[in-house]
């Protein structure tokens, strides 16, 4: 059987190709459209946290923390001069980023694969787990022992869903913010709070005569990393070269050891490492 290709079918081809072909070009642009904006406007917008020390909080009127002096050498090094800082809670980190607020989300923000289906991760910049906070005396000396008890996370992060699984005993109660779980902590309304250690490790510092203390071991495995848009590939290279750069210059180790080093007040000790390429 013989087919004959009718003039006005290879007509349909030929402007459904054009389609196509223009689609393709429309999204590139649209690719590179986030960091050519943020060169244009010598600025960088970035989503941060201002209740989690280290990693973000006010100092005075100041941003402050691990995080912002990595948004701040990454920022030196794709060649922006400003950087805009915009507070968020958790719950805000990833709506800020799809609503066109921030450029990018560096926010205690751990990579997950459902998260990857709304947004894009750069490379991880640090890594972290998860671990309980209790007020003494305390009957909790892990998660083993939560059957029963209240216990404080924060809403729409990995810390919620972690306990969900391995304390499925535990009587969760969510908050939106740091403060406001700690404050339940403090008067006595939750038996434990539950984030990243160092996180914890922080709120322990700041309430020094409150009878803070950290029980039991790490459960999970926190691989914190910047969000950005999707299909925005050239943010995310410049992005992922830049903490190539300060990982290789030494400048992420010099954060690191202002935060974290041995008159910090944090125990943590570093087994994470930038992930680097070959030029």
């Amino acid at each position: 059987m013989h087919y004959i290709i009718k003039p006005i079918s290879l007509l349909f081809v030929m402007s459904l190709l054009a389609v196509i072909m223009q689609s393709c070009s429309s999204n590139a642009r649209v690719e590179s459209s986030a960091l050519k904006n943020i060169h244009a406007a010598k600025t960088l917008r970035a989503a941060v946290k201002t209740d989690a020390p280290p990693f973000g909080f006010k100092l005075g009127k100041a941003h402050a923390g691990f995080e912002i002096d990595i948004i701040a050498a990454v920022a030196r090094e794709m060649g922006v001069a400003n950087v805009e800082y915009i507070s968020v809670n958790s719950s805000e980190r990833i709506q800020a980023l799809l609503s066109g607020t921030v450029d990018f989300v560096i926010a205690n923000m751990t990579i997950t694969r459902k998260r990857e289906q709304r947004i894009d991760f750069s490379l991880p910049y640090f890594q972290d787990g998860q671990m309980l906070l209790v007020k003494q005396p305390s009957e909790i000396k892990s998660y083993l022992d939560t059957v029963g008890k209240v216990v404080g996370c924060i809403r729409d992060t990995t810390g919620e869903k972690n306990l969900r699984i391995v304390a499925p005993g535990a009587q969760l109660k969510v908050f939106q913010t740091n403060e406001a779980m700690v404050q339940a902590l403090s008067d006595g309304l939750v038996d434990a709070i539950s984030t990243d250690s160092i996180v914890l490790e922080g709120i322990r510092n700041n309430n020094a005569d409150a009878g803070f203390v950290l029980v039991g071991e790490q459960f999970s495995e926190e691989p914190l990393a910047i969000g950005i848009a999707e299909n925005q590939s050239d943010l995310r290279d410049a992005i992922n070269e830049a903490l190539q750069r300060i990982w290789e210059t030494g400048e992420w180790q010099t954060i690191y050891d202002t935060w974290f080093g041995a008159t910090s007040g944090y125990t943590h000790v570093r087994s994470f490492h930038v992930q680097t390429y070959p030029q």
